[in-house]
């Protein structure tokens, strides 16, 4: 819920990625389009650049203030955001790098290598929309100017890349998609434009500019023209839609998005079969995290499992994830054989903890944060709240050596799982190893992490009614979706449909975010724990932490990193207030606005009841009914409690 935070600088397609396809192959594609969409894209490209000239030109000849200057800046600075829309299809597709220098995000980027980190500043037109309504605008005159000519040399740069690509279809398709993923998720929220918020006319001209693509097949199809047609509609509805909403929060999205933007996706494959248009998975099946054949953007193979996996595979093993399932609720992997990784991740809670604090593995003690839900955990690009592990597997490492966790060597865990004759078979069968192998570590890691990534849900009450399997949806649930996609700015850090901080459309990346949580309610005093900064000491990670999923929230109170907020009442009105700032904590770092969403008692309710709506475990909570026998002085432990004792 913010409109400054970092956000990956990664793209499906760039030129490492492009370069892995040979040229013998690459001929094989073709470029049905290519001449007139680079015609357009030039002519388009030329007016994004005489928008910027315009704007500079605006804040040159302003050396003094003189009456009305701010509303030509902003009007100036209005056309040169259409103007990027104009091009931003092909740009951020092929060029994502200076794209996101040129439209990211007004915070530094920061970038990590194990345990370092390097941040950067943002140069782009975000910074130069806050400073253009800044109160004093004049006062930033130069810095604007400056902007500006950086903005240049990013297009400039932009252009040769762009320019160096031929216009293959195949490339293309994957530009629709991600730029229709990018519409959805970002630019109708109020990602782009977070304090103008002239998003609507910005949506408008991007859904053009897609339309604008796809009519270009038009004459190449033969026969069936039903997919066109049926794509067209969406998209000219679409930006029927946005034109005749008035204001940013009238909008409603819900509708948009179900009735005409998630039903493109399917019609956006039908048309690339009726052309010919060979799909890129076909060759390289985790070149994207979406799934091109998905009827919904909310469908739950939308998102590729094994894109975010280090395991490339669609379909999990069965029996590796049965297999880490008995080892999940079973507490011989603890170092005192009470506690399991259930203990902390009780399924009955979304696989959360009703409690402010985990216990440590002295249960007199605990560990300072709060347990977060495992449900769709894989679709992450960080794991642990502070994000120091990259994998499932690794964060499973690191809790299960941890001293003040689970507390077990790695050698000590091989031996009590091997102590077991059952568990030797199970491991046989899940990987395959002969009579005389035994089971090793990383082999325990990898079912643990096959069984937390098998934890998925997209079957809520908001998904199906997005899908349109039913028109029935709780109208306060409607309205807090809405509520949540708009004016009250969740959807900008909670992306859709993850409605976590893994970054669209690529979901290259997951965001964290300084909050200002504080130690206790109403006390306005930060949390003492510093978060990500811990990792690589980097100021504007001080009490970072990650974003996580929304779905699911009803069962998995109490909220934050260190469970202060009891309710979602309480979480809401938090972030209406402008959270910690808006408490009297004062954070130079806080990346959330310090500005109340100036939300009523009747909008907190609703946007309670829509995260209510979100709620799905279905088949994912049942416990094993047995744990394996173990044999020898381990044997002791074979009335262990399924999931632990404590």
């Amino acid at each position: 819920m913010t409109r400054i935070f970092r956000v990956g600088l990664c793209a499906v397609v760039s030129l490492l990625l492009l370069s892995h396809i040979s040229e013998e192959k690459a001929t094989r594609h073709s470029r049905l389009i290519e001449q007139p969409l680079r015609q357009h894209f030039e002519a388009q490209n030329a007016q994004f650049r005489k928008a910027l000239f315009a704007l500079k030109d605006q804040i040159q000849d302003t050396k003094t203030p003189k009456r009305g200057f701010e509303k030509k800046w902003l009007d100036a600075f209005r056309q040169l955001r259409l103007a990027y829309k104009h091009i931003e299809l092909l740009t951020a597709y092929f060029d994502p790098y200076n794209t996101a220098q040129l439209n990211g995000p007004a915070i530094p980027k920061v970038e990590y290598e194990g345990y370092l980190a390097t941040s950067r500043p943002s140069y782009s037109l975000q910074v130069v929309e806050e400073l253009l309504c800044d109160a004093n605008p004049i006062q930033h005159r130069s810095e604007l100017l400056q902007l500006i000519d950086k903005a240049l040399a990013y297009h400039e740069d932009m252009t040769q890349v762009v320019q160096k690509y031929p216009l293959e279809d195949w490339m293309l398709f994957d530009a629709l998609r991600q730029q229709l993923v990018r519409i959805c998720a970002l630019g109708l929220v109020g990602f782009d434009s977070p304090v103008l918020l002239h998003s609507l006319p910005e949506t408008a001209v991007a859904l053009e500019e897609m339309l604008y693509v796809v009519q270009l097949y038009e004459s190449h199809l033969l026969d069936d023209k039903e997919p066109l047609q049926r794509l067209r509609a969406h998209l000219y509805r679409a930006i029927e839609v946005v034109n005749a909403t008035r204001s940013f929060n009238e909008l409603d999205r819900v509708a948009l998005l179900r009735d005409h933007l998630s039903p493109c996706w399917p019609w956006l494959y039908r048309l690339q079969q009726e052309l010919g248009i060979e799909p890129v998975e076909q060759r390289y099946p985790f070149h994207t995290a979406y799934n091109i054949q998905a009827s919904s953007l909310f469908a739950p193979d939308f998102l590729k499992r094994g894109f975010f996996s280090r395991v490339k595979t669609q379909v999990l093993p069965p029996k590796v994830v049965a297999l880490g399932r008995l080892l999940f609720f079973d507490p011989i992997l603890s170092g005192n054989g009470e506690r399991a990784c259930a203990s902390c991740h009780q399924p009955e809670y979304a696989f959360a903890e009703p409690v402010r604090f985990s216990r440590a593995f002295e249960p007199q003690e605990h560990i300072g944060r709060n347990t977060p839900t495992l449900i769709n955990a894989v679709y992450s690009r960080l794991f642990q709240m502070d994000g120091r592990a990259s994998s499932i597997e690794e964060q499973f490492h690191q809790v299960l050596v941890n001293e003040r966790e689970m507390n077990i060597r790695e050698n000590e865990a091989i031996q009590r799982v091997a102590a077991s004759a059952e568990y030797r078979r199970l491991f046989q069968e899940a990987f395959g190893l002969s009579e005389a192998q035994r089971p090793d570590f990383v082999m325990i890691k990898a079912a643990l992490g096959a069984y937390v990534e098998s934890l998925t849900a997209f079957n809520s009450p908001i998904d199906r009614y997005m899908r349109g399997e039913t028109d029935r949806i709780d109208p306060e649930a409607y309205r807090g979706f809405n509520l949540f996609l708009g004016k009250a700015k969740c959807a900008t850090c909670h992306f859709i449909p993850l409605t976590n901080g893994t970054v669209p459309p690529t979901f290259q990346e997951t965001e964290v975010e300084v909050l200002g949580t504080p130690a206790e309610k109403n006390t306005p005093k930060v949390s003492p724990d510093l978060g990500r900064y811990n990792i690589a000491h980097l100021e504007q990670h001080r009490h970072a932490f990650k974003t996580p999923t929304v779905r699911n929230a009803a069962l998995t109170a109490p909220y934050m990193h260190n469970g202060v907020f009891s309710t979602l009442e309480e979480l809401v009105l938090f972030y209406n207030h402008g959270g910690g700032a808006g408490m009297g904590i004062e954070l130079e770092n806080q990346t959330l606005p310090p500005d109340s969403l100036h939300l009523t008692a009747r909008e907190v309710r609703a946007l309670v009841r829509f995260m209510e709506a979100l709620t799905d475990t279905a088949g994912l909570t049942q416990r094993p009914v047995r744990l394996p026998a173990l044999e020898g002085e381990y044997a002791r432990w074979n009335d262990r409690p399924i999931g632990g004792r404590y």
